[in-house]
């Protein structure tokens, strides 16, 4: 099932991943960042690198996708404002995190994983976390 359903994603855009809604395969998504060329219609973007390929991208990178809702990263580190990253973001998924910052809006994350991370309090700040976990029901 879930390579169908990738299979089918994948069918949107065969020749420009920049235009699809999601991105898991690792080179499609370093290309993405590398360029960045991401665009509005990018829902989701994951990147799982080994430690020894550690990379990093700048911030602006994610501009243009203004409705990513989901951002899992391992091994990725981000240079510059981060402003750029979309206020739509629900679901982060972060590893090796060492620092949470300042700018990064985080009012509507409803989900947060933060593994193998060393969290640095940034200035004079207390970082404060809550989880909220909201149940609907129809």
């Amino acid at each position: 099932m879930r390579d169908m359903g990738r299979e089918i994603i994948r069918e949107e855009s065969p020749r420009r991943p920049e235009e699809r809604s999601r991105l898991w395969f690792h080179e499609d998504v370093v290309d993405v960042l590398s360029i960045q060329n991401g665009k509005e219609g990018v829902l989701g973007l994951a990147l799982k690198l080994p430690r020894a390929n550690a990379k990093c991208f700048s911030t602006k990178a994610f501009e243009k996708m203004e409705s990513l809702r989901l951002l899992q990263h391992d091994e990725v580190k981000l240079d510059g404002d981060f402003e750029y990253v979309s206020r739509d973001l629900r679901w982060l998924s972060w590893n090796g995190l060492s620092q949470i910052p300042i700018n990064f809006y985080r009012e509507n994350l409803v989900s947060i994983e933060l593994k193998n991370n060393n969290l640095e309090l940034l200035g004079n700040k207390t970082l404060v976390c809550v989880l909220i976990f909201v149940f609907h029901t129809s």
